[in-house]
């Protein structure tokens, strides 16, 4: 009797350690989110574009947070200023890890340029070496003091985006000047993405929204702010699927404006980014 106990004992505790393996074992994946990008600034300025690891594959991790990262393909509209690996995002699966990538850039001189960059991926102490390719554009213009400030915007969007979201990028606008200036609008040039609409709230801050903030259309023939006036700008970009593997979007927008003086253009203080990324389930099945 008492062999009898011991074997169904032994045989409940073998369907319990294999139902938990099936459970908890998770196919080693990973995936790189690698961002096209425009990015309108002027000379000297530094930007920041980031670019993701995502995976369960603890060995990978584990070369890639030792790794070194370089950019080919910049010329010399742009050099590479520093780069940093550190983990921002987190999931609630611990067998799922993450890496950010941080590559802040330094714009050279005037124009505008497009071109096929690489980023480099390498641990040569471990013979890991990992190569992304990227679309990106600048255009960068003399560097000047404006009358207009972008005292406040929101950078990033990351997440697990449904079918029908739509995106918005959203900062603060103040005439610091000592006259009148008109906002105009906002220029960019990147195709995947496109503006459904503009509008602007009547805030000095991002704080100040609330839920039942009325939107008003953006004037066609542009906003006026008085001297010390300050606006919130709400860019709406048309719905459609944003979900991953939809490539991730970097944009600094150049914002248009006029004066008594002439037209001018100033750019967003961040990068703005829409990241799509997997669900534990796309990791894992």
């Amino acid at each position: 009797m008492e062999t009898k106990k011991i074997s169904i004992f032994l045989f409940l505790s073998l369907i319990f350690i294999g139902a938990s393996y099936i459970h908890y074992h998770i196919p080693k994946k990973s995936i790189f989110l690698a961002p096209d990008a425009y990015i309108y600034g002027e000379v000297n300025d530094t930007v920041l574009v980031r670019i993701y690891w995502i995976g369960t594959d603890s060995k990978e991790y584990a070369l890639i947070k030792d790794s070194n990262l370089n950019i080919v393909g910049l010329d010399d509209f742009a050099t590479l200023k520093k780069a940093g690996i550190k983990e921002t995002i987190k999931y609630h699966d611990p067998a799922i890890k993450e890496l950010t990538f941080g590559i802040y850039l330094t714009l050279n001189k005037t124009g505008t340029y497009e071109s096929n960059v690489t980023l480099i991926i390498e641990n040569k102490k471990k013979n890991y070496h990992k190569e992304l390719n990227m679309k990106w554009i600048f255009e960068i213009s003399p560097k000047q003091r404006h009358p207009l400030k972008i005292t406040d915007m929101i950078d990033l969007e990351i997440g697990f985006f449904d079918k029908n979201v739509s995106p918005e990028c959203i900062f603060a606008v103040k005439n610091i000047g000592t006259q009148p200036l008109t906002v105009l609008g906002i220029q960019y040039n990147l195709s995947s993405l496109q503006i459904d609409g503009i509008a602007y709230v009547n805030a000095t801050n991002l704080s100040e929204i609330e839920n039942d903030t009325k939107e008003i259309g953006f004037p066609a023939e542009g906003l006026t702010l008085k001297p010390n006036e300050s606006k919130v700008i709400i860019v709406h970009f048309k719905e459609g699927d944003f979900r991953y593997p939809r490539k991730p979007a970097v944009i600094r927008f150049k914002i248009s404006y006029r004066t008594k003086d002439g037209f001018y253009a100033i750019p967003l203080v961040y990068t703005y980014e829409i990241v799509p990324i997997p669900t534990p389930a796309q990791l894992t099945e």
